[in-house]
């Protein structure tokens, strides 16, 4: 402030100090840094934003697998009540069965007959028909070995056999032999063959049937080997 000159008193220089510079660096200054500070927030606000949908993705799939989890979690416990009732169930079944044992034995050991019967009346050629069967396991029941063994002469115990009669009448002229193609088609039936082992011809002979001139064929059907029992 500049002093009169009629004023009392030393007169001092007078000088100025200009500051407009150095402020209008300072403001300059500061608006960078608020630009700064505004792209940090955008970019902190950005990055939050980012990180926020993660957590949310993150968090629905934690729920999605709890709810897998606790689906598998409920199957697992109904298949273990439905093992626990089958095993249940098994234990009445092995005691209602205990009785009949000894039933089961036989039946293990004893020929479904009634397929092979189907598959030798399929396997029958024109002109031939059965005469009798005669089908039987040896040995199943065992009081059956000194009941039997004199009825069955050379039989061994345990021996499965069909043995089977056949009448066959023949045509004039035909020179097939019709015994060797029966047992061919034997041979290859799963049904007549199956727990099986051979089947062949024994005897024939010419005779008459209701006054016809007829062969009879007569055919043992024998069943494979099994091993005893240890």
């Amino acid at each position: 402030m500049n002093r009169p000159e009629d004023a009392g008193g030393p007169v001092l220089p007078l000088f100025e100090i200009n500051l407009i510079g150095e402020y209008a660096d300072r403001l300059r200054r500061r608006r960078r840094m608020a630009r700064v500070g505004e792209a940090a927030t955008i970019v902190l606000f950005v990055i939050s934003g980012l990180l926020l949908l993660l957590a949310l993705h993150n968090v629905n799939e934690a729920r999605k697998r709890r709810i897998r989890i606790k689906t598998i979690q409920n199957k697992l416990e109904a298949a273990i009540r439905v093992v626990e009732d089958i095993e249940e169930q098994q234990e009445k079944l092995v005691l209602r069965l205990e009785p009949f044992m000894p039933l089961m034995v036989i039946r293990d050991r004893r020929v479904a007959w009634a397929p092979k019967l189907a598959a030798l009346g399929e396997a029958l050629p024109a002109g031939m028909s059965v005469h009798k069967i005669d089908g039987a396991t040896y040995g199943v029941f065992g009081s059956e070995k000194k009941a039997s063994s004199r009825r069955r002469g050379k039989t061994e115990e345990g021996e499965r056999r069909l043995d089977y009669s056949l009448l066959y009448l023949q045509s004039d002229g035909e020179t097939e032999d019709p015994i060797g193609l029966l047992l061919g088609r034997l041979r290859q039936s799963d049904r007549f063959m199956s727990g099986m082992d051979m089947t062949q011809l024994e005897a024939s002979e010419k005779g008459t049937w209701d006054k016809r001139s007829v062969v009879f064929y007569r055919g043992l059907l024998r069943g494979a080997f099994e091993e005893p029992t240890p």
